[in-house]
């Protein structure tokens, strides 16, 4: 079974509408033993030890690869900054394939889709106004892709100070960081 730890960030630009998605996926050690990762603000020292480790081991794996290099990065066009964090999302799980994630994100849109997932269904993807949702199709294709997944939704508190952050938001900071300085380089570029 494929077990995945799948922290994803995004960061656009509004007036070009240009940004970068960024993900980092790393094996889920724990699942071979029916444990789940809680939020960060709730994990055991036990619990962040194991997550250190896991890190210390993926970045000295036998490739000599750091974190920082696995951290996978893809340029998207004509999106927002709420759009490119499911685009960035979807890239992931179709990339990465898994059967069992743990899904590490800062975005509230994307922590609150399972819950509004039958209130948008039942209304068509509709507004109120009945014009259809502005990321209906982004919605659809999110619960396609997470519907066979044994999945579980963990939010991320963004631009941490470092003394504050824990080991999960230390990965997750990799994956920030990779899409901000994307999206400078690209528009330093222009």
């Amino acid at each position: 079974m494929k077990s995945l730890l799948l922290f994803t960030d995004g960061s656009a630009h509004p007036t070009s509408r240009v940004g970068y998605g960024a993900y980092l996926a790393i094996p889920d050690l724990k699942k071979r033993h029916a444990v789940r990762l809680e939020p960060a603000t709730a994990m055991k020292q036990s619990e962040m030890a194991t997550v250190d480790n896991l890190r210390m081991q993926i970045a000295s794996n036998a490739s000599g690869s750091s974190l920082e290099t696995c951290v996978q990065l893809k340029r998207f066009e004509d999106t927002s900054s709420s759009q490119l964090e499911i685009e960035t999302l979807i890239w992931a799980l179709r990339a990465t394939q898994p059967q069992t994630v743990t899904l590490y994100t800062d975005s509230q849109n994307i922590i609150g889709l399972p819950g509004r997932r039958e209130r948008m269904e039942k209304q068509e993807y509709l507004s109120k106004t009945g014009t259809l949702l502005k990321h209906a199709e982004l919605y659809q294709e999110f619960y396609s892709l997470t519907d066979p997944l044994d999945y579980t939704l963990v939010k991320v508190k963004g631009h941490r100070r470092s003394q504050q952050k824990s080991p999960i938001d230390r990965l997750f900071t990799l994956v920030d960081r990779a899409s901000r300085q994307a999206l400078r380089a690209a528009l330093a570029n222009q």
